[in-house]
């Protein structure tokens, strides 16, 4: 099985990738299922939501793989959300 830390670099190498509970698609890093990075028309959307100690861990590995990237971050994301768009100006 694909580490976390395996699964999310993939992202960002442009690759997919899935272990048990993270799936990198092309445009996205979801745990479970909820979008924690986005990626919509070239512009990086990342779910800084508090949920869980483990998502907090990847969401870390994220974080780290984004230094000197631009991005938006987002928060008071409901479990379960697919698309992070709305709620960019939502915050």
């Amino acid at each position: 099985m694909l580490s976390n830390e395996v699964v999310v670099n993939s992202f960002f190498y442009g690759n997919t990738a899935r272990n048990t509970n993270v799936t990198v698609t092309s445009s996205k890093i979801i745990n479970y299922y909820t979008t924690l990075l986005h990626r919509v028309n070239g512009r990086l959307i990342f779910n800084e939501t508090k949920y869980s100690a483990s998502t907090s861990r990847i969401q870390g590995l994220i974080r780290r793989r984004l230094v000197g990237k631009d991005y938006v971050s987002v928060t008071n994301v409901p479990m379960g959300t697919e698309s992070l768009e709305r709620y960019v100006n939502a915050n």
